[in-house]
């Protein structure tokens, strides 16, 4: 029987105090604008971003790359306007990008909120606290500059900038499964069985303690439940 590497994890994490759907993830590849080159960040607010061009995701600001004597190394910005309900002021808001190159920096609302170095993984900003119910301003300064510290540093790579994955926008509660918190193991594996270990990251926001239910669960390739865990737990 070796099924271990078809099997599906599926965790659910259930507040007591919340009877609502935990997650929501939205794409928000459409309707951004961009900007080729540099831009003063305390000029953010006055800024038209009205004349910009149109662009959705993914996105390149080196197209085309086999005209290596034009590949364009710099800077570029993105800009998004995007509306949050009343009802989510109370929810964990964040963005969650599935690749940019090289180097990316996020303001909300004209705050920076913070930035990631590397052009091939996935990454994730809280926004929870920079936003407000109504538009709310999104722009991104993303550089390709070769950076000596940071792969890939020589050879066959592409090396063309911009935010050429997905970008989704994550609502959730306050206590929450953390983005990319589930780690799964596997100590033993025979011919007949394996031992699955489950690691789950779980963050409350609060500023009070919760009580919660996690339950983990196996299902085998056809969807048929293996095994079910539940732990309770403040």
């Amino acid at each position: 029987m070796k099924l271990l590497f078809f099997l599906t994890l599926f965790c659910l994490l259930s507040c007591t105090d919340n009877k609502e759907s935990p997650r929501q993830q939205l794409n928000i590849n459409r309707e951004w604008k961009f900007r080729l080159g540099d831009l003063e960040q305390d000029q953010l607010n006055l800024i038209d971003y009205s004349t910009w061009e149109d662009a959705s995701l993914p996105h390149s600001f080196s197209i085309p790359y086999f005209l290596d004597n034009n590949v364009y190394q710099g800077y570029g910005w993105y800009y998004k306007e995007i509306e949050i309900p009343e009802e989510w002021m109370n929810k964990n808001i964040s963005l969650e990008f599935e690749g940019a190159f090289i180097e990316t920096e996020l303001f909300v609302n004209s705050i920076e909120v913070g930035k990631h170095v590397g052009g091939y993984t996935g990454f994730n900003f809280d926004i929870s606290k920079y936003i407000k119910p109504g538009k709310n301003k999104i722009a991104i300064r993303i550089n390709n500059l070769w950076k000596p510290d940071v792969a890939p540093r020589a050879g066959d790579h592409q090396f063309s900038g911009g935010i050429y994955r997905d970008v989704y926008l994550n609502i959730s509660d306050k206590l929450h499964i953390d983005w990319q918190g589930v780690f799964i193991q596997t100590p033993s594996v025979s011919e007949s069985e394996a031992t699955c270990l489950a690691i789950i990251e779980v963050k409350n926001n609060y500023q009070d303690d919760k009580e919660f239910t996690l339950v983990t669960q196996i299902l085998s390739p056809l969807g048929e439940l293996l095994s079910t865990t539940k732990t309770t737990t403040t």
